[in-house]
């Protein structure tokens, strides 16, 4: 009875790496690779089997033995082989942001591909896939941090950097991700975490003359809302002491029902100073397409375009160092509000999520004057001490 031959009624797509083992005498032993090869005969597909002798095992070794079987195996394949990325550049345009722009805001789709363009670009877009591996991943992200880029940044660029990889690594076009054990130089730049002093504000505000500019200020201050959140904010929110977060801008765009996060859909409430100066606002408020508080002359305000033409200059003026951006101002709120209420009340009021260290870690700062009175109570409370001067007291007393 004859051998029985494999045949297929249809063309399949198959995978096969072949076996490899030693063949032949002891002093004459050769690496043997056995494989098989499909061919179509009348229509059908017919299995054949196919051996190859691959070299002397004294002189060959096991890994060059099997890199030629592949190469056999791959020749014998009577598929077409699908397109590889041979480099990072083109999986980036053909692959990636066909994979990921579906799940991507507008604005995260901006950065993502500023990021590339300015931070991965220069020194990836030219690799091949294959060869980047960990090492070289490390040595570009230590580069970055040698140049002065912030340590935000650099953690942003090394998170798209996994994603692209690890987008490769699930089309099977590179073995493993180079980017998992890749880490953060801890000599990067770290963010300014500058406070302004609640007296400054104070008189930041005294010089602030124009209404609108004064309630938008006012509600920065004390709301402790994200720039987007501030000049988006419209009529139908207001209550009688609060307004409820409800929609965002983007580059003077109006952005309906979106925010950033679950968390960010609150209600922030706003001291009785600032609501009559809101109340005011609402007289003169011209009138917009979206019903907005502060609306622009097509849709939104630019915030940084308002902060440098209204606010900036006059804090120049009084001796600021510290501009009061809207960043700066949530963590100036947030270190005087800090010893007001507890951490899940801070966390509602900033519109983070409840648990989050981002919180306390980033946006509560450490308030000297706070620290100089949990001193003194400390000592004038729990001490009863005095100075060994024997009758040498200091003139008017311990201060």
């Amino acid at each position: 009875m004859g051998r029985k031959i494999y045949e297929s009624p249809s063309m399949r797509h198959r995978h096969q790496r072949g076996s490899l083992s030693p063949a032949g005498r002891t002093s004459r032993k050769y690496w043997l690779g056995r494989w098989h090869e499909y061919r179509t005969v009348n229509g059908k597909e017919v299995r054949h089997p196919c051996t190859a002798n691959l070299g002397c095992c004294s002189q060959v070794k096991k890994w060059e033995a099997r890199k030629e079987l592949d190469k056999l195996v791959a020749a014998s394949q009577n598929t077409k082989a699908k397109p590889e990325a041979k480099t990072v550049g083109w999986f980036w345009e053909n692959r990636f942001i066909a994979a990921r722009s579906a799940g991507w805001e507008e604005p995260t789709a901006k950065g993502n591909k500023s990021d590339y363009r300015l931070y991965i670009m220069p020194a990836l877009h030219e690799a091949n896939l294959a060869d980047v591996d960990r090492y070289r991943c490390q040595n570009h992200i230590d580069e970055l941090a040698a140049r002065g880029i912030s340590r935000s940044v650099i953690s942003r660029v090394k998170v798209l950097m996994s994603s692209i990889f690890r987008e490769a690594l699930y089309d099977d076009l590179i073995p493993k991700n180079p980017m998992e054990r890749v880490k953060l130089p801890k000599d990067c730049v770290v963010p300014c975490n500058a406070t302004i002093p609640r007296e400054q504000l104070e008189n930041l505000l005294a010089h602030v003359s124009d209404l609108r500019d004064w309630t938008i200020l006012a509600i920065a201050i004390f709301g402790e809302l994200r720039s987007e959140e501030l000049f988006a904010l419209t009529w139908p929110c207001v209550g009688p002491d609060y307004v409820d977060i409800q929609d965002t801008c983007w580059r003077g765009k109006f952005r309906p029902g979106k925010v950033k996060t679950n968390d960010s859909r609150r209600t922030v409430f706003l001291p009785p100073i600032v609501m009559a100066g809101l109340n005011l606002w609402r007289e003169a408020c011209p009138a917009s397409k979206w019903d907005l508080l502060f609306p622009g002359e097509v849709e939104c305000m630019w915030p940084d375009i308002w902060r440098q033409d209204h606010i900036y200059p006059i804090a120049r003026k009084l001796g600021f160092t510290v501009m009061p951006s809207n960043q700066v101002l949530r963590r100036s709120g947030q270190t005087r509000n800090q010893y007001n209420g507890s951490m899940k009340d801070q966390q509602a009021h900033m519109g983070h999520v409840a648990g989050s260290a981002v919180t306390n870690r980033v946006y509560t700062q450490a308030d000297m004057d706070g620290l100089r009175a949990m001193v003194r109570r400390d000592a004038e409370s729990s001490f009863k001490i005095k100075l060994p001067l024997a009758g040498r007291e200091p003139e008017g007393g311990l201060q």
